[in-house]
């Protein structure tokens, strides 16, 4: 797909995106909808080629409307704000070097043992090598000791910004998916992408565009592994199983997207979701922390992707997580301890923290095993371990809420591991 990023003087900005991937039609669409004003201040340097196909643009009401009347194109949305799903608390503590180390001889965080249901958290010792995980979030801090060189920034969308995390949040969030003591999968590789500001404050606009590169990045790894091929192509036997792989990896290269970013409702992101996931890449994201219908929040109301509301250390679905059909899983979500900016540690809570448990899970499947988006989606969901509520679960009360609660759980990955290890020992 090919979307333009115009600049230009007018009233708001709109995403189309377009029902054609034939690049001479949806240029002449482009070129006959937009206002003079746009034509005549846009630029070669304004106009952006990348994978999506159609545009964002500053467009008068007039010109959105003639847009949406256009056979050719599939949707004009206004764009709107993105960010982080606050959580109305008061329990966020900042954790300095000292107390971490300190706190490191006496327990590891509660939650990475409540996902492989152990007093102790383990994992499969693949650990989400050979993943890649991109964190679509405020950055991330890549020096920090949680991440060991295995984190960089890979792309910087906020104006104006360092490339670095400034807010924290995409920080604690990648600790939570691939921290070195507090993490899921400890050697899966990070990628920030920085959509929102140091306030946690973003546009619908910017994360597609962050989404963009995810692609672009998913489709140079193949190029980069066929590449690699022909050079080595005078080996028949590494030329053959080279060859298998390339048309494995074709389809379901290992990339994972953690979202926990969120705003109302948006065909646009819905669209864009629905594109990267048919190339194969796998997506966890936030429900949200409104306590309401998770289907009316983007990106969650997406069907490809798993939507994840939070747990807390009861195994009860937190006061503050939304909830409905579109909330997929549980993970834990409340008081989670992972990275900070400037070197430190932080326990934050909110759905933002539970999405990259499951991105990190997402990890560990994938270095084990090459899988489908769908096939991932319901292999998590079905060894997800079911928890009766409590009856004084608040969400007790919701029409057409569950009595039981699908936790995240790595016992059956484990356990299909340690099986077939046990058939090759027999072997």
């Amino acid at each position: 797909m090919l979307l333009f990023l115009v600049n230009a003087l007018c009233n708001s900005n709109y995403i189309v995106i377009f029902n054609t991937d034939d690049n001479e039609n949806y240029k002449s669409v482009y070129a006959r909808n937009l206002d003079r004003t746009v034509r005549y201040f846009s630029n070669s340097d304004s106009i952006v080629n990348t994978t999506v196909n159609g545009y964002i643009a500053n467009l008068s009401r007039a010109t959105a409307k003639k847009l949406r009347n256009d056979s050719s194109v599939r949707l004009v949305e206004k764009d709107k704000e993105f960010g982080i799903f606050k959580v109305a608390d008061k329990i966020d503590v900042f954790i300095e070097e000292e107390i971490f180390l300190e706190e490191k001889k006496i327990s590891e965080p509660w939650n990475l043992g409540r996902i492989s249901g152990t007093p102790k958290y383990i994992a499969p010792k693949s650990a989400g090598e050979g993943v890649t995980v991109y964190v679509l979030d405020t950055g991330i801090e890549k020096d920090h000791r949680e991440f060991k060189g295995r984190a960089r920034m890979g792309l910087n969308l906020v104006e104006n910004s360092p490339d670095t995390d400034e807010n924290g949040h995409g920080t604690h969030v990648s600790g939570i998916i691939a921290g070195e003591t507090v993490g899921v999968a400890r050697k899966s590789e990070l990628v920030g992408v920085k959509v929102l500001d140091k306030k946690g404050f973003g546009v619908i606009s910017r994360v597609i565009l962050g989404l963009d590169y995810v692609i672009r990045e998913h489709a140079k790894k193949l190029e980069d592994f066929k590449l690699n091929l022909l050079l080595n192509q005078r080996n028949d036997t590494f030329f053959l199983r080279a060859l298998g792989q390339v048309v494995e990896n074709a389809k379901y290269p290992k990339t994972v997207v953690n979202m926990s970013v969120g705003g109302l409702r948006s065909k646009a992101m819905e669209f864009t979701i629905d594109y990267a996931n048919k190339l194969g890449i796998h997506f966890s994201v936030a429900a949200g922390n409104d306590h309401d219908d998770a289907c009316e929040y983007s990106p969650g109301s997406s069907p490809k992707v798993i939507n994840v509301g939070a747990s807390d250390m009861k195994n009860k679905a937190a006061f503050f997580s939304n909830f409905g059909i579109c909330v997929d899983v549980f993970a834990p979500g409340v008081d989670i301890y992972s990275a900070w900016i400037k070197n430190t540690y932080r326990i934050n809570s909110g759905t933002s923290m539970a999405s990259p448990h499951v991105a990190g899970v997402m990890a560990l499947f994938l270095s084990e095993k090459i899988y489908a988006p769908d096939d991932l989606f319901n292999q998590i969901v079905n060894d997800s371990e079911l928890v009766v509520e409590p009856e004084n679960n608040p969400y007790d009360n919701i029409p057409d809420s569950n009595t039981l609660l699908p936790l995240l759980s790595t016992k059956k990955l484990l356990g299909r591991i340690q099986e077939k290890s046990e058939i090759v020992e027999k072997l």
